[in-house]
């Protein structure tokens, strides 16, 4: 990963005297990330067949192993709380100051993340991977983010404040 974030750099400077520097670095970028990502999931693969051995090995031991009576105390405290959380959370139950407070919640995130997705240029000023610092002219950090994407960053905490309402509600009911 460390490559590919120095190849993506070295593509990315610009031009001297009307020639790129590194022509080459975007297409070795591409192939490090591939050469990255197979080795990623080789690595998974490899953990998930070594636990599954483990598992298939092991299993007699597992079964055979005395139970606590603590822990299966605990284990039924914490399966009684959850029972009885997700009792609270069914929707017909809930309030309707709890209902309309999950679909606004959720209708102003889904807003929010449209907003960015297809009004990026509203939202924020093109920021460059070789800009030297995330200061505007003015001195402001995060100098580029304009005003209607400080409103949509705004509307997304508060439909986030929303959503932490409502599980503190839950957890307390």
């Amino acid at each position: 990963m460390v490559l590919t974030g120095a190849f993506t750099y070295l593509a990315s400077l610009p031009p001297q005297n009307g020639t790129e520097q590194f022509p080459w670095a975007g297409t070795v970028c591409a192939a490090v990330a591939v050469i990255t990502s197979g080795l990623q999931f080789g690595s998974m693969a490899l953990a998930a067949h070594f636990v599954e051995k483990t598992i298939s090995s092991r299993g007699t031991e597992i079964d055979e192993m005395h139970i606590d009576l603590q822990v299966l105390q605990a284990d039924e405290q914490v399966e009684s709380i959850n029972s009885a959380y997700n009792k609270v959370q069914k929707w017909n139950a809930l309030p309707y100051s709890i209902q309309w407070c999950l679909k606004l919640s959720l209708m102003l995130m889904i807003t929010c993340c449209y907003s960015v997705s297809f009004l990026s240029s509203w939202c924020f000023s093109e920021f460059n991977f070789l800009d030297s610092t995330p200061f505007n002219q003015q001195g402001l950090l995060f100098g580029f983010i304009k005003p209607f994407g400080i409103a949509v960053l705004s509307l997304f905490l508060f439909s986030c404040l929303l959503f932490v309402k409502y599980l503190i509600w839950a957890n307390v009911s």
